[in-house]
């Protein structure tokens, strides 16, 4: 629900401010006359939001795991978004819950509530709004809850198999950045002052450091400039999807980005399937979670071929974007009625193999990038001391 300041003017001539949640401005009017305040200024606030555009999937497994417990054991709605307010450490989450919180008071459905605030995953709202329909509420913040737990642990591991990499590709370019601009022009004078005969490698480096000196701060200017332009135009649908398109075509990370596509569809799809959404709905809501745009447009394909009465295997199977053993589970499941129950098993399966993956990737790639930091160094250094040697080769 929308979040509005006021100001406002009291019987005593005392001007006072804050802020509510209300649908419409035309609530707050109202709850300032029936305080026997005068509106002076009313203006929708969004400055929390601008901060927080969504929900952390640890946010919203700890918050499925609260609201389960307590409504579980027969706490009703509003009483269990009061307590998760009070223990919640997250201020900008209390706050959103508050809103929900107020919505419900005011008659709206717990669904619609978390769909006012514009803020929560669809899926997750979708998942809720089943949860209303079937009666089977607690079920489905259950199952949420172990959904978002599986992200998370997802998501963890894509960034510890970046972390390491990363260390070493910025302290390999500070490094660089330090020989080129601090040591290098050191020997400039030296080399001018002896005359020597220089080798093409040192004349390069020495007409890099030489431009890193001059328009250091202009480069760095420019490299920001860049990064903003690559976020921006990272935005458009057609760059998203050609990068999407391209991680699949890529030796070194097409198998990771199949398994990561391969559990997320199998994890996602095995919820909507068990809480009781149609088939179609299911398809639906599953293409928005993968997080992939190239196989959310191949997944429209996969919609329409299901809805003119083609098989769910084959329709899977010609997107060529999972793996083989997501496609036989389909079919084992379609044929046994138990489709929920294996790709759920996938999901498990293959989110172990992702672990074994990581584990060996690893050690393979931190001698990888020690050696190319290595490489790099090595050729500044030996570029810088090569006209040394031939200077002591001339002197002797």
């Amino acid at each position: 629900m929308p979040v509005y300041k006021y100001k406002a003017l009291t019987k005593k001539g005392e001007y006072i401010g804050n802020t509510y949640n209300a649908g419409s401005k035309d609530e707050v009017i109202e709850m300032l006359r029936n305080r026997n305040y005068y509106p002076i200024l009313i203006k929708k606030s969004n400055t929390w939001k601008f901060f927080c555009r969504s929900i952390p999937t640890k946010d919203l497994e700890i918050f499925c795991r609260q609201f389960y417990t307590m409504f579980h054991a027969g706490v009703n709605i509003v009483k269990c978004l009061t307590a998760i307010q009070m223990y919640t450490t997250n201020k900008k989450m209390g706050m959103i819950l508050k809103n929900v919180q107020e919505g419900i008071e005011k008659g709206r459905t717990f669904s619609k509530s978390l769909a006012d605030e514009k803020i929560f995953p669809q899926f997750f709202i979708n998942m809720v709004e089943a949860g209303e329909m079937s009666g089977k509420l607690d079920m489905i913040m259950k199952r949420m809850a172990i959904h978002y737990e599986k992200e998370n642990k997802l998501r963890r591991k894509i960034e510890s198999a970046m972390v390491y990499p990363l260390i070493l590709c910025v302290t390999s370019i500070l490094v660089v950045i330090f020989l080129l601009t601090y040591v290098l022009p050191t020997f400039i004078i030296l080399f001018q002052d002896a005359h020597v005969q220089l080798p093409l490698s040192t004349r390069i480096l020495l007409k890099i450091s030489t431009l890193c000196t001059r328009y250091g701060y202009e480069f760095f200017l420019a490299f920001l400039f860049l990064l903003c332009g690559i976020y921006y135009i990272g935005k458009d649908d057609r760059i998203k999807q050609f990068l999407d398109q391209l991680k699949f075509e890529i030796p070194a990370v097409k198998d990771m980005v199949k398994k990561i596509v391969s559990i997320r569809f199998s994890r996602t799809f095995s919820i909507l399937l068990a809480s009781g959404a149609p088939l179609i709905t299911s398809l639906e809501s599953t293409k928005k979670v993968i997080g992939n745009r190239f196989v959310e447009n191949r997944m429209n394909i996969v919609v329409q071929r299901v809805t003119k009465g083609e098989n769910l295997t084959n329709s899977v199977n010609k997107m060529g974007v999972f793996l083989p053993i997501v496609i036989s589970m389909i079919e084992i499941g379609e044929e046994s009625g138990t489709l929920d129950n294996m790709l759920d098993q996938t999901a498990d399966f293959l989110d172990e193999e992702m672990d074994k993956t990581i584990q060996k990737m690893l050690p393979m790639i931190e001698p990888l990038f020690i050696l190319f930091m290595a490489g790099i160094v090595g050729f500044i250094v030996l570029a810088m001391m090569m006209p040394v040697f031939n200077m002591m080769d001339t002197i002797s």
